[in-house]
């Protein structure tokens, strides 16, 4: 056994990483028709070319309309392209957070098996299956069946009252039957998800492919480092990490009862700015005895000019998050509370606390200087 350690410090604000891909994906399509309104801009020629006189904020409220609608349209239909819906798909699977009716397809015969099982649904949820919606077990805050008070309540509404975690709607105990069938067919399923995603994990950071690689549908070859470094002069790290034992901090799900006997795991993503890392090193487990322990320790050399940030290299991260329509969020695992230093009198900076919530941490101004630890 063997530890593959890799570590350095980067300016960096954390994004959830479907948001990232998904809305990198919209820019990337958008890409032709913002070139081609840029040129007619500035370079429109003609008695009947008005666009040359719109001061800049019009064309830029303009680029914004054109992204909203490209994100929009891939949001209205993910069920009929590959791309968006399987990728949140893929890493709710990676994260053990899927529902069992994730793995099932509509013509499987569990399905159909479940037309002559399927408990009784209250009103509101028959309400929105003759609306014609395909999610009808997807309204838990509007179920007449949820706990309404702590007194008698599921054990997810004990601890919080928040519809989506209750156990007893309508859209919980569809999904319970469903496990209790365990299909096969699921299982493969949640498995092909689960490698795919590390798939497109690994792509997503090439750096080797050109703007010549076209998104396609269903295509994992997309540059998206390559469209953040060269618009927006930024880079992505996408790192997977496990559940911390010694933590309490890692987010709870209804659907955890799904998952306890599998290894929990997230993908952490952050916006960076060009950064270099430190060499990777091998450690080699030595004492076989332990099968689980691998000791690793080693010492580098920061560059002090890295450790300030310009106000134009600031300016970086505002740009993007809010062209892309991004969002901070941080993971409930990294947790900021407390930081590292290299002199504990020094005074401390501001803005250098923040207790990380899961949803984006909203104490902390965003760029940090970040210490990012790999291993695997």
């Amino acid at each position: 056994m063997s530890l593959q350690l890799r570590a350095g410090l980067a300016w960096a604000t954390p994004i959830h990483p479907v948001t990232l891909l998904n809305h990198l994906d919209a820019y990337m399509k958008a890409l032709p028709d913002l070139h081609s309104l840029r040129l007619c801009w500035k370079f429109g020629k003609g008695e009947d070319v008005h666009i040359t006189r719109l001061p800049v904020e019009i064309e830029q409220a303009i680029e914004h309309l054109l992204l909203q609608s490209r994100r929009t349209s891939q949001v209205a239909n993910c069920f009929y392209i590959t791309g968006w819906y399987n990728r949140e798909l893929e890493f709710a699977c990676f994260e053990s957070t899927c529902e069992p009716s994730a793995h099932c397809d509509d013509m499987s015969p569990i399905m159909y098996s479940l037309e002559h099982e399927e408990p009784e649904r209250c009103e509101v949820c028959k309400e929105t299956d003759s609306n014609g919606c395909h999610e009808i077990f997807f309204h838990a805050d509007r179920c007449l069946k949820r706990c309404s008070t702590a007194i008698g309540a599921c054990s997810a509404c004990q601890v919080s009252l928040a519809a989506v975690g209750c156990e007893c709607t309508c859209h919980a105990i569809y999904e319970d039957l469903i496990e209790r069938f365990k299909p096969e067919e699921g299982y493969w399923t949640h498995q092909y998800n689960q490698e795919n995603w590390c798939k497109r994990i690994e792509l997503a950071q090439d750096t080797s492919r050109t703007e010549s690689d076209k998104l396609k549908r269903g295509d994992l070859k997309v540059g998206h480092s390559q469209i953040l470094r060269k618009y927006f002069g930024l880079d992505i790290h996408l790192a997977h990490t496990t559940l911390d034992s010694r933590s309490d901090s890692w987010p709870k799900y209804r659907n955890d009862k799904y998952h306890k006997d599998e290894l929990r795991k997230t993908t952490l993503c952050y916006l960076t700015l060009p950064k270099r890392l430190g060499a990777t090193s091998s450690h080699e487990k030595k004492d076989e005895t332990d099968p689980t322990s691998v000791q690793a320790a080693r010492a580098m050399k920061v560059d002090p000019a890295s450790l300030v940030i310009i106000e134009e290299k600031q300016r970086r991260f505002g740009r993007a998050m809010k062209i892309l329509r991004l969002k901070v969020f941080l993971h409930g695992s990294q947790n900021l509370g407390s930081t590292i230093s290299a002199d504990v009198s020094a005074p401390r900076s501001v803005g250098a606390g923040g207790q990380g919530s899961g949803q984006g941490d909203e104490c902390l101004q965003w760029p940090q200087l970040l210490l990012l630890v790999e291993g695997s």
